[in-house]
């Protein structure tokens, strides 16, 4: 929907806008190949509500970038003065509708991850809303593969052999499948470490998945989007705490330092939704 969308914004003769985005963007190195995965995040893990985003893993000899196709969607667009426009036009006219699964805002990552940039360093740039406004945030942890352990389960994903692996990770438990067919030791999000690209991943109460849908060998470089360059470096695991606190503020109900949020809807139904990463209580 979103790729569409900004198919759509170009070919309306704004590609003087998608033009000044370039300042935005700085080569890193040549990539050899990108993926593409679905993400699908359980929005109430008290019912059946899910959303699901494209996620892009565009990988070079060094370094490897990840995230949500939304989330560069918006910054395309707010970042310019025009394209900001357009996105305001687009957010007054969908909430008109009442079409909230329409607006032009990620749901699910909200963040660029960088592996191995700088050297021996996972970068996240991250937004964050608050009651004042946007805060871009920089963090930086340590370029360690999770703590794998492979299992002897096997099974074909678009016709590659696969293998288990599970681990524990920020919080949550997780299985990943991996195929030694392709030997790049890559996966979405911030996974890595395994002997094979990650074709799926998700934890074991699958309130979050990640599934390939596309590769491709030709691809545009690795590359830092500088959208949110100068943000705020500050740890992970504050990070976390403000995201829960904004995530919670004005909630009627709640479990404070739980790694979810609790809320009732518009319908007033009790609703939850738990954090990717809960290690931080």
């Amino acid at each position: 929907m979103m790729r569409t969308l900004l198919t759509l914004f170009i070919f309306m003769g704004c590609t003087s806008v998608w033009g000044q985005i370039d300042r935005y963007i700085q080569a890193l190195e040549p990539s050899i190949m990108e993926c593409e995965y679905d993400c699908t995040e359980q929005t109430d893990t008290l019912g059946t509500d899910v959303t699901t985003e494209r996620v892009i893993l565009r990988i070079g000899k060094t370094i490897s970038q990840c995230y949500g196709y939304p989330m560069f969607y918006y910054d395309s667009l707010f970042y310019d003065p025009t394209g900001r426009k357009i996105w305001g036009e687009m957010m007054i006219g969908n909430i008109r509708k009442r079409d909230y699964a329409s607006l032009p805002i990620p749901r699910i990552l909200h963040d660029y991850i960088y592996k191995n940039y700088p050297k021996g360093k996972m970068t996240s740039q991250v937004m964050l809303g608050t009651t004042n406004g946007i805060v871009n945030c920089h963090i930086e942890e340590e370029y360690v593969p999770q703590d794998w352990v492979l299992r002897d389960s096997i099974r074909t994903i678009q016709g590659y052999a696969c293998q288990l692996a599970t681990c524990h990770y920020h919080g949550r438990d997780y299985e990943a499948w991996f195929t030694p067919e392709i030997a790049v030791s890559e996966g979405p999000w911030k996974f890595n470490g395994l002997p094979g690209l990650i074709l799926e991943v998700y934890d074991t109460k699958k309130h979050y998945q990640f599934k390939l849908v596309g590769l491709r060998k030709e691809a545009p470089d690795v590359c830092l989007f500088k959208f949110r360059d100068h943000g705020e470096k500050i740890d992970r695991i504050k990070y976390l705490r403000m995201e829960e606190k904004a995530e919670n503020r004005g909630i009627t109900v709640k479990q404070k330092g739980s790694g979810r949020a609790i809320r009732k809807n518009a319908q007033g139904q009790i609703i939850a939704h738990d954090f990717m990463e809960t290690d931080y209580h």
